[in-house]
């Protein structure tokens, strides 16, 4: 993300905390009614994990100017965990080159590559994403 991009993110995201329909949110259910809000709609639990497309999209549901949910566009991963980019990777390379293509069966590939298994491929760290498509492709 360019220094640009970033700094319009923070911009979004203060015009949302400063917004009515988010103060009005905050007054009716405090914080936790907010997490579950953006946890309902986005599927995240703070308004720093969304992309700029959705939080354009939320701020003009904050402000009644849409009622429509938009999903998508590139989200910032956290420091060291699996992209979203990586993730769909793994779960294309491997459903196009395994013999046995279950989630089951991944889980079992994962563990024998880098000696754990996760319980989600989302807790995964970048360089453990990167070994598990390299020996994906490898197959």
């Amino acid at each position: 993300m360019t220094e640009k991009q970033e700094e319009y993110r923070k911009a979004l995201i203060r015009a949302i905390h400063t917004s009515d329909g988010y103060r009005e949110r905050i007054d009716v259910g405090g914080k936790e009614l907010w997490r579950e809000y953006l946890q309902n709609m986005y599927n995240v639990d703070s308004s720093k994990k969304l992309s700029i497309e959705e939080l354009n999209n939320l701020l003009f549901i904050l402000k009644g100017q849409t009622t429509e949910i938009k999903k998508g566009g590139y989200r910032p991963a956290p420091e060291g965990k699996i992209t979203e980019k990586q993730l769909k990777a793994i779960e294309a390379i491997w459903e196009a080159r395994a013999r046995e293509k279950t989630p089951l069966a991944l889980r079992e590939f994962v563990d024998k590559t880098i000696k754990r298994k996760p319980l989600y491929l989302t807790s995964l760290t970048k360089q453990e994403a990167t070994k598990i498509i390299t020996a994906i492709k490898k197959l």
